[in-house]
């Protein structure tokens, strides 16, 4: 939805939150991997919007499982287009 979104607003977007998906492998610690596919979904979408990603510092995964199990994410992000910068 929002690819079709971004097509018809040419204006500055900035969309933060919790995305609930990694954007890449090394960003999930633990548990089982995630499909090669799936990560190409979502960043053929960021490639195809022009979103951005600023670097962060601070803790790599901002997300962890219960004291069960041993995963940590990063869910949590900030993106934004060239229009923005």
């Amino acid at each position: 939805k929002l690819k079709s979104l971004y097509s018809i607003y040419d204006f500055l977007w900035i969309l933060l939150g919790d995305f609930n998906i990694v954007f890449h492998a090394n960003e999930k610690f633990g548990g089982i991997k995630i499909p090669h596919n799936k990560l190409d979904r979502v960043n053929k979408f960021l490639l195809e919007s022009g979103l951005i990603e600023p670097v962060i510092s601070g803790n790599k995964y901002t997300w962890k499982s219960g004291l069960a199990k041993n995963i940590h994410c990063k869910l949590d992000r900030i993106l934004y287009n060239k229009d923005f910068s």
